[in-house]
């Protein structure tokens, strides 16, 4: 039951590259505002709110464990307590590495060949080619 499941959600995605795949359990909200490059990878028990759109580049490593979201509430409490969302795209780009437990929140770009470290929460932008760990992500000082 679980191939059947995977193979619906790879065929309902926006777009889905030669030779990327989605592990078992990853779970995709409004699949089709997700697009994913070739040779990338989102492993076991992802969790992807695509509602604002989001962009995986090619050769793309997203280890387990993580949750990205396009959306989020407004400020104001009258606007969230009514249901309000507000959409904003995530980019993560070509080569970037995510590691376990990364939570990326909306607006994010993740430049290429960037690697997030396991468990870090990404609340802005990462520059590409940097190594970023931490709540909230900031980039790893050099010994």
């Amino acid at each position: 039951m679980d191939r059947l499941r995977q193979v619906h959600l790879e065929r309902s995605l926006g777009h889905l590259g030669d030779g990327s795949w989605l592990g078992t359990h990853v779970v995709v909200h409004s699949p089709q505002m997700l697009s994913v490059g070739d040779h990338s990878e989102i492993n076991d028990f992802t969790l992807i709110f695509a509602q604002g759109g989001v962009h995986v580049g090619s050769n793309v490593l997203i280890s387990s464990g993580c949750n990205i979201t396009s959306l989020t509430h407004p400020s104001d409490p009258a606007r969230r307590h009514a249901g309000e969302l507000i959409e904003r795209p995530v980019r993560i780009m070509d080569g970037a590495w995510l590691g376990a437990g990364v939570i990326v929140l909306p607006g994010v770009t993740i430049g290429e060949n960037a690697v997030v470290g396991a468990g870090a929460v990404v609340s802005r932008d990462v520059p590409a080619g940097a190594t970023v760990v931490g709540v909230p992500a900031r980039p790893m000082r050099e010994t």
